[in-house]
């Protein structure tokens, strides 16, 4: 399973994410949620929407066409946090094999193998 964590200062709803995801034959669960962050263009925070989605029979090779990148176009997402079954914890830009290992636009990220999101 591969769990991912997204948010987006978009109208958005788990049915978006859920009919996207659905058209592409993705089998997941979806939750919202909401999530505070530091605004990259300033100290100031932001309150964002936020969702977990877990995917379930996504090969980690397929993960970002069929995953990551419709759910990014659509919804002008900058960054996601992902837990894959171990193997890889952090930024969704810094996952070995699937993106290259530092393009996270948040800095303050970093790959970490052993602590989940708070």
């Amino acid at each position: 399973m591969i769990t991912l964590y997204i948010s987006t200062n978009e109208n958005v709803n788990t049915n978006n994410i859920i009919s996207l995801l659905f058209s592409k034959k993705v089998e997941c669960q979806v939750y919202e949620n909401k999530s505070i962050l530091k605004s990259i263009t300033s100290e100031c925070m932001d309150i964002e929407n936020g969702f977990k989605i877990c995917v379930f029979k996504v090969p980690t090779k397929d993960f970002k066409e069929k995953v990551w990148d419709p759910l990014q176009k659509t919804f002008d997402l900058q960054c996601g946090y992902v837990i894959s079954d171990n193997d890889f914890i952090g930024c969704v830009y810094n996952w070995p094999e699937v993106f290259r290992s530092t393009l996270c636009p948040r800095n303050t990220l970093k790959h970490n193998t052993t602590s989940s999101p708070k």
